[in-house]
């Protein structure tokens, strides 16, 4: 199957739609998340999916904001995999389907995100309920969003979950180099082409701090748990970003997967145990009620039990297990030779005794 869509996407000829068409097709690869039910929402006007396990707890949720450097997939690619991180914390999750680039430019992207977080908040969600949630630009795009809110005066949600994010858009970080041939995933050109993609013709400049979080005021923001992989370009500035929000005194986790890169990262068991288990989780919770800390520690019992493996494909990078046995994979597969390849995929045939 792989092969077949490496062959379809070398094709100098396709238009982006014909792209989008294929890359959202593998996230049906996907193994079905059990007893978990997914229904489309207008989200305050912008286009989201609930994925709702059985029995879970309703009053806490994740925003997740999916990767694609703004231009490739979507809720429908991201939907099984936010399935699967829903039931394991026992909550909700919902997938923002933000507005894609080069059609919609920035500021459409962490518009569409505040205005689905904006519509949580009126739906009764409590901001002390909520986690904000994403990878690449998505990673970029959940941390905006906290500081959009602080700079509003809108309460901000309770943590942050940053997956080998792109904070950078000057492109300037040494590892851009120095990684160049161990990161198979993501490249400088093809970076580029995401930012052209995105601030091309808007007279936003990539040193704006709306965009680039090098530059952003990063005081007073929420608990922010970051993963990356030791192998990628963007690990420089993922470092240079954790020590900048320490120095602003934030809560900062870093966890850097040695060997890995953006899908060793995506790391639930990390997130359940460290930042959702913050005290910021905690304080607006009434007596005896469930708080995020314990939905997120009866999902790292889980996590333990089935286990989770991340692995990088096609390359030879060797996976990474946590927990005592591998039951799921994640994996991302990138490439950008004749056109944009950008992959979710979750095999769900890796499990091992």
């Amino acid at each position: 199957m792989f092969g077949s869509v490496q062959d379809r996407l070398n094709n100098p000829n396709l238009g982006l739609p014909t792209i989008r068409d294929i890359l959202e097709a593998l996230g049906n690869v996907a193994k079905e998340p059990e007893s978990v039910t997914d229904a489309e929402v207008d989200a305050g006007g912008v286009p989201a999916l609930w994925c709702i396990p059985e029995g879970c707890d309703t009053d806490c949720v994740l925003l997740h904001c999916h990767a694609g450097g703004s231009v490739v997939f979507s809720m429908n690619s991201d939907r099984r995999a936010a399935g699967h991180l829903a039931k394991a914390a026992g909550i909700r999750a919902l997938v923002v389907d933000f507005r894609r680039s080069p059609e919609n430019k920035f500021p459409a992207q962490p518009d569409d995100v505040e205005t689905a977080y904006r519509w949580l908040l009126s739906q009764g969600y409590r901001p002390d309920k909520i986690a904000t949630g994403g990878h690449s630009i998505g990673g970029n795009l959940a941390v905006s969003l906290a500081i959009r809110l602080r700079d509003k005066g809108i309460a901000q949600p309770a943590a942050i979950l940053s997956i080998a994010a792109w904070y950078d858009l000057e492109l300037k970080n040494a590892t851009y180099k120095t990684n160049a041939e161990t990161d198979k995933i993501l490249s400088r050109p093809l970076a580029e082409l995401f930012r052209e993609s995105w601030l091309g013709g808007t007279g936003v400049a990539h040193n704006d701090p709306r965009v680039n979080l090098m530059y952003a005021n990063l005081a007073g923001l929420p608990p922010i748990n970051i993963y990356y992989g030791a192998h990628e370009v963007l690990a420089g500035e993922i470092r240079e970003f954790a020590d900048r929000a320490k120095a602003a005194s934030v809560d900062v986790s870093l966890h850097s997967v040695p060997g890995g890169s953006i899908s060793s990262c995506w790391a639930p068991g990390g997130f359940r145990k460290r930042t959702l288990r913050s005290p910021r989780w905690d304080g607006g919770c009434a007596q005896g009620s469930p708080s995020p800390a314990n939905h997120y520690g009866r999902a790292l019992a889980a996590y333990r039990d089935v286990g989770y493996s991340y692995m990088l494909m096609p390359d030879h990078v060797p996976q990474i297990h946590c927990g005592e046995r591998a039951g799921v994979a994640f994996a991302y597969c990138y490439d950008y030779i004749q056109a944009l390849i950008d992959a979710l995929v979750l095999r769900p045939d890796r499990a091992s005794a």
